[in-house]
């Protein structure tokens, strides 16, 4: 009995066109990234005005349902539940939490500065968008990063 070298090579051809669908099914689609953008950005706003008076707190209940409904779009959309083991066994998935979390750290440290000397004022706006906009772009990578994993063994 003789196996079909043909047959062999569209079984293969199949199996990785599903591990493409299946990395294209796992990455959200833009809105989702915005909406983690503009949540990250709520964290530097909610550290000036945490500074400045406190009543922040209305901020970081915001924040942290907006945060929880990221996760449930995140399984409606994709049909994939992150998994928490997953971040710690890529190192380019590390580097992409450190980088985030360094980058809410400091836009955080810097308009909690910026609300000691000034107050709060025009500086906030542009502290809030440059915040949402790295943080954007570090969501569609690390979750480009995530689909990669996911798709191809």
């Amino acid at each position: 009995m003789e196996t079909d070298p043909v047959d062999a090579q569209s079984a293969l051809d199949a199996v990785a066109s599903a591990e493409r669908r299946s990395a294209e099914i796992a990455t959200p689609p833009l809105w989702f990234d915005l909406w983690f953008g503009v949540t990250c950005a709520v964290i530097p706003v909610e550290a000036a005005i945490g500074t400045v008076n406190t009543s922040a707190l209305i901020l970081t209940v915001v924040e942290c349902l907006s945060f929880g409904l990221l996760l449930g779009a995140f399984r409606r959309v994709t049909g994939v539940w992150p998994r928490q083991l997953f971040m710690f066994t890529h190192l380019r998935f590390v580097l992409f939490l450190i980088a985030l979390v360094v980058l809410l750290l400091g836009a955080a440290a810097a308009s909690t500065q910026l609300a000691w000397s000034y107050g709060l004022g025009w500086w906030l706006v542009p502290v809030a968008v440059v915040t949402a906009v790295l943080a954007t772009l570090l969501s569609r990578t690390g979750n480009a990063l995530y689909a990669h994993v996911l798709g191809a063994r």
